[in-house]
């Protein structure tokens, strides 16, 4: 590719920046984009209200700063006091891009601007990706910036939807999947309602909606649970398909499965012969399952599991780790 090329790229990057700073500058403010599997990281000098110099923790307002240089230093990087250099592109701002890939090993990342390697850039409650990291020394709150690399997938596991609500201006979808975040997932306004698709893992997840910035739980889904913080809160099960497979007892009439995770029922999930034994597919939520097979009536371990386990009663189970 030519150097022309990566010019015309850079200059195209650089003025989405800009353009999407400047329609979100009156209503809040975000130290970082997630656009195309990129993350831009951004600072301007004009967000910010006060630094803090490293060295002694004492304030400074913007106009007694000249900004000449911005890094990034955040969990990613242990919080070195060198940054990440950030590239200027003029009126104060400065521009990071990385590919979201490279911070896939965990959800939340934390952090911060280093202004001309002596200051700390403070990002106040006004910021939408902000996260409360503490006091300051006068009792007031102190905040990270937080990048959650948790994003949208059409081709994903679960799918969200909320009937109605047809004049809300925005509604974004949180939960214990993306630690709360309340404005990461925002919806998509269709015909019938809001949707919006995600790659879940098995397990148990809670999350709601943040409708114009109220919270509501979901009015199609009947569980729910109570939070300290949010009240009501709705419950979601993602499960994973599990095989289960017994290859003795060809002669047996029937044979069923049952296990914590159908109450230990005995008639409910039964096996079908295969060309080389019983087997059954059940769709299984993440953690620690116990189970036996019931074969005509008779309760066995599983014989090709050698992971077993005692119960509160004393008998011995199969057990299945659904990852």
């Amino acid at each position: 590719m030519s150097h022309n090329y990566f010019i015309s790229l850079i200059t195209r990057i650089t003025c989405l920046i800009l353009i999407t700073h400047m329609a979100f500058a009156q209503e809040e403010k975000l130290g970082h984009y997630i656009k195309d599997n990129q993350v831009i990281f951004v600072f301007s000098a004009s967000d910010y209200i006060q630094y803090q110099r490293l060295r002694n923790g004492r304030f400074k307002s913007p106009d007694r700063v000249r900004v000449k240089e911005v890094s990034i230093s955040g969990n990613f990087n242990n919080w070195s006091k060198d940054g990440i250099p950030m590239d200027n592109i003029g009126g104060g701002v400065f521009v990071l891009s990385q590919p979201l890939s490279i911070f896939k090993d965990q959800l939340t990342w934390d952090f911060k601007y280093l202004v001309n390697g002596k200051f700390w850039a403070e990002p106040d409650i006004s910021f939408r990706d902000k996260v409360v990291a503490g006091t300051h020394s006068s009792g007031e709150p102190r905040y990270f910036l937080q990048l959650n690399t948790f994003i949208p997938n059409p081709m994903g596991n679960t799918l969200f939807r909320l009937p109605g609500h047809k004049d809300a201006k925005e509604v974004i979808l949180t939960g214990s999947f993306n630690n709360w975040n309340d404005h990461a997932l925002p919806m998509e306004n269709t015909q019938n309602g809001w949707r919006l698709a995600l790659d879940l893992e098995p397990g148990y997840h809670q999350y709601g909606f943040i409708v114009d910035g109220t919270f509501i739980a979901d009015p199609t889904n009947d569980e729910l649970i109570k939070s300290e913080t949010l009240g009501m809160t709705s419950v979601l099960r993602v499960t994973k398909e599990v095989r289960l497979f017994l290859n003795t007892h060809r002669n047996a009439r029937k044979v069923a499965v049952a296990g914590s995770f159908n109450n230990w029922q005995s008639d409910l999930d039964y096996l079908e012969w295969a060309e080389d034994g019983w087997e059954i597919k059940l769709e299984l939520p993440s953690g620690k399952h116990h189970y036996k097979f019931v074969v005509d009536n008779s309760w066995i371990t599983d014989p090709a599991n050698p992971i077993q386990e005692y119960d509160t009663r004393g008998n011995i189970n199969s057990v299945i780790v659904v990852d």
